[in-house]
């Protein structure tokens, strides 16, 4: 972990509900200067969470994906707008080991797309990790306005379009 980013204390932390906190030991896929972003077990699936310097912390929690899920590929996502002080965004998440690129297109248009990496051995299971960073937005999020990740779109090795995924929620960044 980075030594400007407080490790997270979620046992003792009853802002941060049972679901996100994680069992077992966790896995950093991510990090900058002030930010750190770490995958790690639940209680009934998966979270994602990430801190930053200034004490402020994001977390998601999700499960493999089931018949009449909303997605096929997606196991949890987790984004923030502004994730350090040099103006730094991310969107990160686990997914499916048949996803080898994430594409996201964010509420100004800009198209971001990395690859995905094995998951940490941590997770004991077979699913993949992206972290895109992302420019520095200005907009608020809320209700009222656009989301900031308006579409996200896994894709295969081959290139073939496994999921469009169009998200209305907003960051959970706090």
């Amino acid at each position: 972990m980075i030594r400007s980013v407080p490790e997270a204390e979620w046992d003792s932390d009853d802002r941060v509900p049972p679901m996100f906190r994680p069992i077992g030991p966790e896995g950093e896929i991510a990090r900058g200067a002030d930010w750190s972003v770490t995958v790690g077990r639940t209680q009934d699936g998966f979270c994602i969470s990430d801190a930053h310097g200034d004490g402020g912390v994001g977390y998601a929690s999700g499960r493999l994906p089931s018949p009449g899920g909303r997605s096929k590929h997606v196991v949890v996502l987790l984004g923030c707008p502004v994730a350090s002080r040099e103006g730094v965004g991310f969107v990160a998440g686990l997914v499916m080991p048949n996803v080898a690129r994430v594409e996201v297109e964010l509420r100004d248009g800009t198209i971001i797309s990395d690859q995905t990496e094995t998951a940490p051995n941590t997770l004991d299971a077979e699913l993949r990790t992206f972290v895109i960073t992302t420019p520095f937005d200005e907009q608020p999020l809320g209700p009222d306005f656009a989301p900031w990740v308006r579409e996200y779109v896994l894709l295969a090795s081959d290139g073939a379009v496994l999921e469009r995924l169009a998200l209305a929620r907003r960051s959970r960044c706090a």
